[in-house]
């Protein structure tokens, strides 16, 4: 069998489910969790500089068999820089919103003028903010911070560090649960990258029947 690491992400419950069900097996795949990665993509990326953060440390320790996923212009980003294979015939599509506390004064998109944005650089609540809402702003009044991870967005938002977050699942529900306030939601794509030499089709049949219960 072929041994890889997985960073899961917060969207990857079909990992898990196809772990489980022994789909990995099925394909020649043993896969092993790097809880440690996991973490740090929901840690505070504050200071951090591209190729610094939680998730490029693997790549540049070495390793060469660890399998994560990043939105499309991540990952695209990502590969070039050396940090895995970019692989453009998978992909995944998930929720995305902007939240803010709910006794802001921000209600709609165009209050978002020249208001920071919490993200994770480079990342797709990093690329999102700007492909969506420049067709409510001009692109000079869009503005981000460099939060990091999923868990650090949300709570920079719930301590008032930042007066709006970019934030995908599970946070999305974490939020609505908390009552603060959604201010728009739309969709992003997410692609994984891969290490070189494991096979692209054995990896992604394996994740995709959860989906199908194949």
């Amino acid at each position: 069998m072929r041994k890889v690491r997985v960073a899961p992400k917060g969207m990857g419950l079909n990992d898990f489910v196809a772990q489980q069900e022994g789909f990995f097996a099925a394909e020649g795949i043993e896969v092993e969790w790097d809880i440690k990665t996991f973490r740090g993509t929901q840690s505070s990326w504050k200071g951090l500089d591209y190729r610094s953060r939680p998730q490029d440390k693997p790549y540049a320790e070495g390793d060469s068999n660890l399998i994560q996923c990043a939105c499309a212009w991540g990952s695209v980003s990502n590969a070039s820089a050396g940090m895995g294979r970019f692989i453009p015939d998978c992909y995944g599509v998930s929720p995305w919103a902007i939240f803010v506390r709910p006794d802001s004064k921000i209600r709609q998109p165009s209050d978002l003028k020249d208001v920071p944005i919490s993200v994770g650089m480079r990342a797709g609540s990093h690329f999102n903010v700007p492909y969506r809402l420049e067709k409510y702003l001009p692109l000079e009044h869009i503005k981000v911070v460099n939060t990091g991870g999923f868990g650090a967005r949300l709570r920079a938002l719930l301590d008032g560090e930042v007066e709006a977050a970019s934030l995908l699942p599970p946070q999305i529900d974490m939020a609505n649960q908390l009552g603060l306030r959604m201010v728009m939601q739309e969709t992003y794509c997410h692609r994984p990258s891969l290490p070189n030499g494991l096979s692209s089709p054995a990896h992604f049949s394996a994740r995709r029947r959860p989906y199908f219960g194949l």
